[in-house]
């Protein structure tokens, strides 16, 4: 094996150029083209070595006997590839987004000072007016924080919004200058701040809570179908909804029948029968089931209750009987985990 050095100029807005060498592995007959970063930017494959005696590019897929070292060269130009992958990630993105969240940690230290200075309103009135000999307008009772936003990034409109977004979540959370970074860090970026993190967390525990109600929900009327006495045999053609998604994850539960009453005869008519698929079925589901009870626990036990007359009932299918069995085995032992582990910071804090 012969090494080659590959070297890639890797320039940031705001930091001198900098050279990055990487070694890599190519086979004894490969051939290595040494690439300019400043010039090509991007990785030659055609060039970068021969695929046994075919050029990379005019390989095609109709040639049948591809040969081992073919396959360990192509390897050998995606791990090149990675390489520079994983240096361009870690020169222009985390570095990149570490400079623009100290950027911004600047920008809210210097807001704050503003703010709480007595010469807060000639600051503000200052820096409107050589805002608007740069064309950019700005009005008396805009905020101090969007005002110093326009002053350092200018016109564009949509890089102040951003900031201006972020920086106002922060100054709700109360944060301290030096610890923004870290805050726009654990959040995932400047994209992912769109309101304090701790109403964030509770939307998201409302979302979980809600798809444990409709599975709840769901479970129960998909079991129904053992104690029902209402059936009949439909040899019309189902409608497929959704069917370019269909997957195991967007298979629906229920089959929902369109009809008509004929009072007179006391008689429904169908009209035709939809597989909505899951997604369109959870929407049906959540406005047939708006007047449920949102109690989690009330819905558990009524599941849990209802599930036991099933085990008891001899017409319930053998399979049926075992999922349930094993599936309130689980329960029980969740729970008793639970309990202990509650009995246990219980008596630690008594203790303390």
């Amino acid at each position: 094996m012969t090494q080659a050095t590959m070297e890639k100029d890797v320039t940031t807005a705001n930091q001198m150029a900098a050279n990055k060498k990487v070694t890599i592995s190519v086979p004894n007959k490969g051939t290595v083209k040494t690439i300019d970063a400043a010039v090509d930017d991007v990785l030659d494959i055609s060039n970068l070595f021969s695929i046994g005696a075919k050029n990379g590019l005019e390989v095609r897929p109709s040639d049948k006997k591809v040969q081992d070292k073919e396959v360990i060269d192509a390897l050998k130009a995606g791990d090149a590839l990675s390489v520079k992958n994983e240096l361009y990630h870690k020169e222009y993105v985390v570095r990149g987004n570490q400079a623009l969240y100290e950027l911004l940690a600047d920008i809210y230290a210097l807001a704050l000072k503003i703010n709480m200075s007595v010469s807060k309103a000639n600051i503000l009135d200052a820096m409107r007016k050589k805002l608007k000999d740069r064309d950019i307008k700005t009005q008396f009772n805009t905020p101090a924080m969007t005002t110093v936003i326009k002053y350092v990034v200018g016109a564009d409109r949509a890089t102040a919004s951003n900031y201006s977004r972020v920086l106002s979540v922060a100054m709700e959370e109360n944060l301290a200058a030096n610890e923004l970074a870290a805050y726009i860090s654990r959040r995932g970026g400047i994209g992912q701040i769109h309101g304090l993190e701790a109403t964030i967390a509770a939307k998201k525990l409302g979302e979980k809570e809600n798809k444990e109600r409709l599975d709840i929900l769901r479970d129960y009327y998909s079991l129904s179908r053992y104690t029902s006495n209402e059936k009949f045999i439909y040899g019309g053609e189902t409608l497929q909804h959704n069917s370019e998604k269909k997957t195991d994850k967007e298979t629906s539960t229920f089959c929902f029948f369109m009809t008509t009453y004929d009072e007179a005869k006391d008689e429904y008519t169908i009209i035709s029968a939809h597989d909505l698929g899951k997604t369109y079925e959870d929407a049906l589901l959540r406005t047939l089931f708006k007047d449920a009870t949102s109690d989690l626990g009330l819905l558990r036990k009524g599941l849990r209750r209802y599930e036991e007359q099933l085990l008891k009932d001899m017409k319930t299918p053998d399979g049926l009987v075992q999922r349930l069995k094993i599936k309130h085995e689980q329960q029980d032992l969740e729970q008793a985990k639970l309990v202990e582990a509650e009995s246990v910071s219980f008596l630690a804090d008594a203790t303390v």
